[in-house]
């Protein structure tokens, strides 16, 4: 089941220690590890990540994934893999759950970059009188011809 519906850690903690032989697969893409769990694939206990600050100051994340989700229907490989496919994974297997994983963080990422590069100028909310005594609310971009007629009118910013 996915991590985001569940309570509790990205990792099993009762689970054993690595021994000698074991699959750990690496990840340093904070977006494919997200996807990975999202999928069910978990996270090594031991360790789940390492943290290392870089002699140039920066600093790199690398999650410790176990080969397959627990029921061995999903792997990290193919997981990867399809990651790397980007678009052309999702148009062919629409259906398939990474697809849905990997069309989230796209989505994210669209979003974020909508809101911080495309429009990330904030509308401004007023208090607006209506008739009948009620009051509604306006949104106008700051500093608009609007907007300045809204302070003008002494209209309260919510």
């Amino acid at each position: 089941m996915p991590e985001a519906t569940q309570q509790g850690p990205l990792y099993d903690p009762d689970r054993d220690k690595l021994k000698a032989g074991d699959t750990v697969v690496h990840v340093r893409d904070t977006k494919l590890a997200a996807a990975l769990i999202a999928v069910g694939i978990p996270l090594r206990h031991d360790p789940p990540y390492t943290h290392i600050e870089r002699a140039d100051g920066q600093e790199v994340w690398t999650f410790c994934f176990y080969p397959s989700d627990q029921d061995g229907e999903v792997t990290t490989a193919e997981c990867i893999d399809a990651w790397h496919r980007d678009l052309d994974f999702i148009a062919e297997y629409p259906l398939h759950p990474f697809s849905f994983a990997m069309a989230a963080v796209k989505n994210l990422d669209r979003l974020h970059h909508h809101m911080h590069e495309v429009d990330p100028e904030p509308q401004v909310a007023f208090r607006v009188p209506t008739e009948g005594g009620k009051s509604g609310t306006m949104l106008l971009k700051k500093n608009s011809k609007k907007y300045k007629a809204a302070v003008r009118r002494g209209f309260k910013q919510l």
